[in-house]
């Protein structure tokens, strides 16, 4: 299934850390696929014909919400079985969404539309209902990214920015400045006690959440441990 000549991207591991969802691209072919570690067996979930990506897991490990193209010239976000099976469209908007992620509790799901005109940060329930935009018109926003008790969104900005909003009320509650280019994403720490952001100027820079303190690029505390 996986071709010397395609590529593979954006992996999201299942809740076991037994399977690797991915988006598998063969030229203008993007199919979503999962691989069996154990077994070391790839499974395509999607058509050839639908230009599909970008899977995340249900917290439960039962689902997979990802994006495609398979009902028009804009990418709409589904979910089905993890075998490819109960495919339901969650959105239908004619400027497209993206970046879904599934709530660590599984209550929501986040993801990113231009619906209103600037690439704004929204959250539904996984059956579609109740969108609700929680950040407010003021710019790109990306790849939103779940703290680990389910209360804040992370998101990389244009303005060379990471961010963090409160789900509930949509009051920011983190700042980190230290990126001379666009900022692409964020993680946290298991603990969500520190966040990981990685942008265009090719660094990745570590940051109290609770504080926005930043401490500094991954790759300098990395040179620092190795010579220690």
């Amino acid at each position: 299934m996986i071709k010397p000549d395609c590529s593979q991207t954006q992996p999201s591991w299942s809740p076991d850390s037994n399977e690797i969802a991915f988006t598998n691209i063969c030229g203008e072919d993007w199919t979503v696929c999962v691989l069996d570690l154990e077994h070391r067996h790839c499974r395509r979930l999607t058509d050839i014909s639908e230009k599909s990506f970008g899977p995340a897991w249900s917290p439960d490990g039962k689902e997979i919400v990802f994006h495609s193209y398979r009902d028009g010239e804009h990418p709409s976000i589904y979910t089905m079985g993890i075998d490819g099976s109960r495919i339901r469209r969650l959105t239908d908007d004619p400027w497209g969404d993206l970046d879904s992620a599934w709530s660590p509790d599984g209550t929501h799901i986040a993801f990113t539309s231009i619906r209103h005109g600037y690439r704004d940060l929204y959250v539904m329930h996984p059956d579609g209902s109740n969108v609700r935009r929680i950040s407010d018109p003021s710019g790109e926003n990306r790849q939103p990214m779940w703290s680990p008790d389910s209360k804040h969104i992370a998101f990389g900005c244009a303005d060379n920015s990471a961010r963090a909003i409160e789900v509930k009320t949509g009051e920011q509650v983190f700042f980190q400045a230290a990126h001379t280019d666009w900022v692409f994403g964020t993680v946290y720490d298991t603990k969500g006690e520190h966040l990981i952001s990685v942008g265009r100027d090719m660094t990745a820079k570590l940051t109290v959440f609770k504080t926005s303190r930043f401490i500094d690029n991954i790759t300098s505390i990395t040179l620092v441990m190795r010579r220690t």
